[in-house]
């Protein structure tokens, strides 16, 4: 009815009580999911906890929990940020995410060459 308020919706949580780990997300391209992943270990080698990356931000950690989570998606300025607070710069962080989409493309050959039955 009009004026009702919606319900919140609770967040899934496993049996510690904690998040669940994420899961793909079908809206966001094979790309897009090697640059996150790419840059969640970017954020584990510099030793960097989501809280103080997102301080190093100028956001709140939510930010970077969704953006990880795949829950948000991510600009390219905030891409770049992202490189610089980690301690990369935003052309090597575009290099390797190249280098890792090429690598998945061969992968992605390699198993289709496996499948298909020989002549």
């Amino acid at each position: 009815m009009a004026g009702e308020k919606k319900k919140a919706v609770s967040t899934p949580v496993g049996s510690s009580g904690s998040r669940r780990a994420p899961q793909v997300r079908a809206r966001f391209s094979s790309e897009h999911q090697i640059l996150l992943s790419l840059l969640v270990e970017a954020r584990h080698k510099a030793g960097l906890s989501q809280a103080a990356l997102a301080k190093k931000l100028g956001k709140a950690k939510s930010h970077v929990a969704l953006i990880e989570m795949r829950d948000r998606d991510i600009t390219t300025v905030e891409t770049r940020r992202w490189c610089e607070a980690v301690g990369t710069s935003f052309l090597d962080c575009a290099r390797m995410w190249e280098e890792a989409i090429q690598a998945a493309r061969l992968e992605a050959a390699s198993r289709a060459e496996e499948v298909q039955p020989p002549e």
